[in-house]
């Protein structure tokens, strides 16, 4: 007996598998992994949006450049493959939906294209005159809408080759999305998204598109999903009232136990669009000072007194720049340790909510 070495995501365990040497006249099944194969057109998948779900956790957060996009329709267009799209079959409350493991892009790139929210750019398309000659029809600029009505029809027409996996546990997820992508592996970040529940995870989806949990983020930031872990973060912060650490096995233990309620996650979402309509208030400067993987924590945490206390947006924003761009140094937040460590959370926030107690009271006296 030889003990194997199977890697999923960034943890190696060790499972004890019978190695052998294939011999002469030897017998063995082979391992197989359940799939069925669809056809669909884009028309079609149209008017089945609602069942593709996006946010299954091997999908990576990056979104394409527009000239990706635009490249994207062109091959459409002139009838160059496009690939094979992966979907999990997945049921929730009786209802059978398509978790998309590999083609995110792609499809929501058609998707957006066609309901008008980008036009094309750099995007030639070759075909032939009326004399067999080949040519370019210049289409940069134009959105769905503005394309010649055959060429409409083309995209619409389109087949789509989906093959849909059933039944895959985890692990078995995130080895087939590394066989896929070349053997790279999926972030911690990304990993614990395959722990949330689905009302937690399109609850953190729904967040991630708001602008202000895009700011203090690099791009490679977002595409490996930090501010998603962030969110999380900050919904244990809110949940113990700030009496937790947010080290990786803290996180993977409140989602092992379920431990967040719906009740929870709608609080965090509704802190959220209060701190996004107060960030679109604030001038630039401040906005570079104020928000991050720590500090939006520290301001949804805050934000929640805030509500409590019916400060209006402009009010908070004030506040927002007194700590951040103004108080910040001799606040003590600029030393605190950003670690994830029990004490260094709660002293980080604290800081904040200190601060704005104080800021307050001032204003009222």
């Amino acid at each position: 007996m030889e003990t194997a070495m199977m890697t999923t995501g960034t943890e190696m365990k060790e499972e004890e598998i019978r190695i052998i040497v294939p011999q002469p006249g030897m017998k063995w099944g082979f391992f197989t992994i359940d799939v069925s194969r669809d056809e669909m057109s884009v028309a079609q998948f149209m008017n089945r949006l609602e069942v593709f779900k996006f946010n299954d956790p091997i999908q990576r957060n990056c979104v394409w450049p527009i000239i990706k996009k635009s490249l994207l329709i062109v091959s459409i267009l002139e009838e160059v493959s496009i690939g094979e799209i992966k979907t999990e079959i997945v049921r929730h409350n009786k209802k059978k939906f398509r978790n998309v493991l590999d083609g995110k892009q792609r499809l929501t790139t058609i998707r957006d294209y066609i309901r008008g929210r980008f036009a094309l750019v750099n995007a030639f398309v070759r075909c032939f005159d009326a004399d067999g000659n080949q040519v370019k029809i210049d289409i940069s600029g134009m959105s769905f809408d503005d394309l010649p009505q055959h060429f409409q029809e083309r995209i619409m027409a389109l087949i789509l080759d989906i093959k849909s996996y059933d039944d895959l546990d985890e692990k078995m997820k995130a080895e087939l999305f590394q066989r896929w992508n070349n053997g790279e592996i999926l972030k911690p970040s990304q990993l614990r998204k395959s722990k949330m529940s689905y009302e937690l995870l399109f609850g953190i989806a729904s967040l991630k598109e708001l602008e202000v949990f895009n700011a203090g983020f690099s791009e490679s930031a977002v595409n490996n999903d930090t501010h998603s872990d962030m969110l999380l973060k900050a919904l244990s912060v809110l949940k113990t009232d700030n009496n937790t650490g947010l080290d990786n096995n803290t996180l993977n233990r409140f989602l092992d136990e379920k431990s967040f309620t719906a009740e929870n996650i709608e609080e965090l979402k509704e802190l959220g669009h209060y701190l996004n309509e107060t960030y679109k208030l604030l001038e630039e400067k401040a906005v570079k000072k104020s928000f991050g993987a720590s500090k939006t924590v520290t301001l949804l945490y805050v934000a929640r007194k805030a509500k409590e206390e019916n400060r209006s947006y402009e009010e908070f924003a004030n506040w927002i720049e007194s700590f951040f761009v103004k108080d910040y140094k001799k606040s003590g937040y600029a030393t605190t340790s950003g670690t994830a460590k029990l004490d260094s959370v709660k002293r980080r926030n604290s800081i904040g909510m200190e601060h704005y107690t104080t800021y307050f009271s001032k204003l009222v006296a």
